[in-house]
């Protein structure tokens, strides 16, 4: 079980008896009075915090309840094993201003009585390890082979705060220092590079780096794009840029940064501009909890022009009011999008996937919409005046946009799309889905060439483009497709996805040495949404 947070429950987990281990990896237990119990079983905890709580765990069955940890943390436990029901084997632990604690054995843990001087606090994290802590680098490598892993991505380090305004051209690039080398002792957070809030970006051009993580906070904004200013956030398939909502990631032990109406990610500055912004954004993911602010709100400063390719969004809003919004190839996972023409813009969508949410279609028949190849996934949707849909995908009895297409494929044998898991995602195509080979044109048209929707990896190459959300082909190992070994993906190499050897780019079929090819972006050159 992995990626829980339980907070203010009288008991966080129980495991009761069973054949195997129970397993709880990356994960938070905060303010609870009991955090695990386990009855006639083994259990395991991977990464896990539990802090501030009466009874750390507890449990019963002589030998057979025992309970093996590797990286966890405890702070401000009243009692450990005190009642000695439960076998404890602990690795690379760390138990801070913990009493009653009772046996456990294992290597590489460390204790101490007071929290202040091993952990600083940041926003609604309080677990990060102080500057110099004597617990980096001193745990032992000999841990659970998939957690190690894991820990590669994990820090222990704090973010690092931006308020300032913008008035040059600046990058932000890796800042929170990822577990690489020797394991730190101590429970593992997902890495936070830079939390923003009210962060001003005027006559200048802002780039974030690819594996970057950009956390928003509090009531103001995260990015207010003013005159002559431009985002640019261009990451890889397996090397996403996040921006995340500070929730979705630290404990919430306190409250520093929490808000009863949380700001937009990214917003326009709402005035009047001489040049107004513009943003890019590739191979990006974007996570706010259900009911949470807006990723992008297109207002202010219009008529600003927004590309997002490639892309993620989970929970909250996406919202254009008045910006011009390319989506290309996108996935709208319980998002509620609302796209509504309080003045003139242009929308063009093309193979994105709406799944669940809601689409609220507010235009007025005065900007450009075109909007092809997209699925929606029991989307609940909202008409405005006509669009230009087509070859849109469905499923039987939900909504559909108007005026509906002759070419809209709807899928009646079952409520539910047989989604599968693979490398980048858990939204790939069955191979009998009814959206394959129905999109509106052939995929080398749509610059989807080394795109795939299925779990085989087979390319889409110039067939005709299946319906919804495509994520780029990789290999056995997971890595793109470097069909020449050259050390650069075929998608990168052929940066307009056309499966041509196009002016400025390599061919994607013959070795060509890497030098002189950028590697610092998610292409070779700038991408050119459609039109």
């Amino acid at each position: 079980m992995p990626y829980v947070r339980i907070s203010y429950a009288n008991l966080g987990i129980q495991f009761f008896g069973g054949n195997g281990r129970h397993l709880l990896t990356h994960s938070q237990i905060v303010n609870c009075n009991s955090g695990l119990n386990h009855y006639f079983c083994e259990s395991a905890l991977r990464n896990v915090l539990i802090c501030s709580a009466t009874f750390s765990s507890g449990g019963s069955g002589a030998t057979s309840a025992t309970s093996r940890w590797e990286h966890v943390t405890l702070d401000q436990v009243q009692n450990f094993n005190n009642s000695t029901n439960c076998v404890y084997f602990l690795t690379n632990s760390l138990l801070v201003a913990c009493t009653n604690v009772g046996p456990y054995s294992g290597a590489n843990n460390a204790s101490s009585n007071a929290s202040a001087n091993v952990f600083q606090t940041v926003g609604g994290g309080s677990h990060y390890l102080v500057a110099n802590s004597p617990y980096r680098d001193a745990g032992t490598a000999n841990i659970d082979p998939t957690l190690a892993n894991d820990l590669k991505q994990k820090t222990t380090y704090a973010p690092n705060l931006y308020t300032n305004s913008i008035t040059t051209n600046t990058t932000l690039g890796l800042i929170a220092q990822r577990d690489t080398d020797t394991p730190d002792i101590a429970w593992h957070a997902e890495p936070i590079d830079w939390a923003v809030s009210g962060v001003v970006v005027s006559n200048a051009t802002l780039t974030i780096q690819p594996g970057v993580t950009v956390a928003t906070s509090g009531s103001d904004q995260g990015f207010v794009l003013d005159n002559a200013s431009s985002l640019i956030a261009e990451g890889y398939p397996t090397n996403l840029i996040r921006f995340v909502r500070y929730n979705t990631i630290q404990e919430q032990a306190i409250t520093n940064w929490s808000s009863a109406s949380p700001g937009n990610m990214i917003t326009g500055s709402g005035a009047s501009l001489s040049t107004y912004p513009s943003t890019r954004f590739r191979f990006t993911d974007w996570s706010v909890p259900g009911g949470g602010p807006p990723t992008f709100y297109g207002s202010g400063g219009s008529p600003s022009t927004n590309a997002f390719r490639d892309s993620q969004f989970h929970g909250g809003h996406f919202d254009s009011l008045k910006a011009t919004v390319f989506l290309t190839n996108n996935l709208f996972e319980r998002v509620a999008v609302t796209v509504n023409e309080a003045s003139p813009f242009d929308l063009l969508a093309y193979n994105n996937t709406f799944y669940g949410g809601s689409f609220n279609n507010g235009h007025t028949n005065t900007g450009t919409w075109r909007l092809r190849n997209n699925l929606f996934d029991k989307t609940m949707i909202t008409n405005g005046a006509n669009t230009d849909n087509a070859y849109s995908g469905y499923v039987t009895g939900a909504n559909k946009l108007s005026p509906t297409s002759a070419f809209d494929i709807t899928q009646t044998s079952s409520t539910n799309i047989a989604y599968e898991t693979s490398w980048l995602g858990r939204f790939y195509l069955p191979s009998s889905a009814v959206y394959t080979n129905k999109g509106s044109t052939n995929a080398n048209l749509l610059g989807l060439y080394h795109y795939t929707c299925t779990v085989n990896q087979v390319k889409e190459t110039n067939s005709i483009v299946d319906i919804g959300f495509h994520s780029v082909a990789v290999d056995s190992n997971g890595i793109p497709i470097d069909t020449d070994s050259d050390g650069v993906p075929d998608y990168q190499e052929d940066a307009n996805g056309n499966g041509l050897v196009d002016s400025g780019e390599t061919d994607w079929q013959s070795y060509n040495s890497p030098n002189g090819l950028s590697t610092s972006g998610a292409g070779l050159k700038v991408y050119t949404p459609l039109k």
